[in-house]
């Protein structure tokens, strides 16, 4: 690749991580071997026009130097780099979620992660009750303070408190956690934890994330949601990308009602699902691996018999998560599989069907002992509306996502799949973690039992990290 072409990358991923700071510009224009001055990159020649690249004549190679052959990866991104102009990359959201991905095999997860374990003895951190912070139809805004820290140093133990207001139920609600160090080697850690919380938490295959957001904009609020009263006790193992749990937990669960419907402009009108109330005591198996794009997780959840309490089931939850870049094509996939057996009470049941499962559908459209559910999503690469012409069209900066949720249930009051394709326009804030892109998705549900023929979302989504 030509120094100009490189200087013009360093330029857009120096944007794109560092918000437009020196401090980003700088860091990827070392990566790519330019020299950054005053802050920026600096680019006086022209941008080149990609050109289709020229097949290599093998006869004019040396001896016994035959030309390596490009595998399928790269002839893709020379039949991009041949076909769009390099300007229609400014502003690709999916070039910088790349950049992240590999800052995050880096190890940049796992820095984060500890970074708040490296102050000193007894330092304690306030901040807002991010855990319980909330606002939804149930109980309407929940606001508050948290403080986490250690006691004396890396290895003490961690305390983490929170208290909120809700003020549609004007309740308290609060959130207590210890985390003990057992052992914590570079390569191995096992930690010992227990906690006790009173809130209000979302149930169902319907969670989306930024749902705050979204119900305060526009009542759009797709979860169900139950009070659990108790608390949790047990150990974490972590190794090389793999995390073992084991916890048991006893909790008193409720349907909260219905106290708030405020938003800014209107309100959603499918119901609340009630939950079952009673005591749950379960103990709880979790695997959960990264490797790479991909990330999994595995939780098997036994509840009743030997244990007491006044449900008695078995619950098996897999989720499978990836992105794979076919140049710079970005695709990503969901899968989710859950399996119930026993008498589950209503929140514990397998379901589909919302924002969060198979879009265009209402949530919990479906309910039986088993549910699949995918999510396929192509992130288009390219600023395709720039390449328009058209004023103000051409500086939108949005990117088209086509997508198709699917899934079924089994041993419910219908076992048809639920189908529905659709595409989704996002437009980039900012590295806000939940809130990174502003998306509307239209979905085209399929299929006799579909609700409407299409159905659109205005929502929040997040990013890499």
């Amino acid at each position: 690749m030509s120094a100009p072409r490189e200087r013009a990358r360093a330029r857009r991923f120096g944007w794109a991580f560092g918000g437009g700071t020196a401090a980003g510009a700088a860091c990827f224009a070392l990566l790519a071997g330019v020299s950054p001055a005053h802050g920026a990159v600096s680019d006086p020649s022209p941008r080149p026009v990609p050109v289709k690249p020229v097949p290599v004549d093998s006869s004019s190679a040396p001896p016994g130097d035959a030309p390596p052959q490009p595998d399928l990866l790269h002839r893709l991104q020379e039949e991009d780099d041949a076909f769009f102009p390099a300007e229609l990359l400014e502003g690709n959201p999916s070039l910088r979620d790349s950049t992240l991905a590999r800052l995050d095999s880096l190890g940049y997860t796992a820095y984060r992660r500890e970074a708040g374990t490296r102050s000193g003895p007894g330092a304690l951190h306030f901040g807002p009750a991010a855990r319980i912070m909330d606002f939804n139809r149930a109980e309407g805004l929940v606001a508050g303070l948290g403080v986490s820290g250690s006691l004396a140093g890396r290895h003490s133990p961690r305390i983490h408190l929170e208290g909120a207001y809700a003020g549609g139920s004007k309740k308290f609600r609060h959130l207590e956690a210890l985390v003990l160090p057992l052992v914590a080697d570079p390569d191995l850690r096992l930690v010992a934890r227990a906690s006790y919380a009173d809130r209000v938490v979302p149930f169902g295959a319907s969670r989306p994330a930024a749902n705050a957001v979204r119900a305060f904009l526009g009542g759009a609020d797709d979860r169900d949601y139950l009070r659990r009263r108790g608390g949790s006790a047990g150990v974490r193992l972590e190794w090389e990308g793999l995390a073992l749990t084991l916890d048991y937990e006893a909790a008193r669960e409720s349907a909260p009602g219905l106290h708030e419907d405020f938003s800014l402009f209107g309100v959603l009108d499918q119901p609340l699902t009630a939950a079952t109330g009673g005591l749950d005591r379960a103990a709880v198996v979790g695997v959960d691996v990264g490797r790479g794009a991909w990330r999994g997780w595995a939780r098997h959840r036994v509840a009743g018999g030997a244990l007491g309490g006044d449900f008695a089931y078995n619950r098996t939850d897999l989720e499978l998560s990836g992105r794979r870049y076919l140049g710079r094509q970005e695709l990503t996939l969901d899968l989710t599989a859950v399996h119930t057996a026993g008498r589950p009470p209503v929140q514990r049941t397998a379901d589909l069907g919302g924002l969060g499962s198979v879009r265009g559908f209402d949530r919990r459209t479906r309910l039986g002992e088993t549910a699949l559910g995918a999510r396929f999503e192509v992130h288009v690469p390219y600023d395709v509306l720039a390449a328009s012409g058209v004023p103000v069209v051409r500086d939108l900066h949005l990117q088209f996502v086509p997508f198709a949720d699917g899934g079924r249930v089994w041993n419910g009051a219908s076992d048809a799949w639920l189908l529905a394709p659709g595409l989704g326009v996002q437009y980039y804030l900012g590295p806000f973690e939940r809130v990174s892109y502003l998306r509307l998705d239209a979905a085209v549900p399929l299929g006799p039992d579909r609700p409407e023929d299409l159905r659109l979302y205005l929502r929040f989504a997040r990013g890499l990290f």
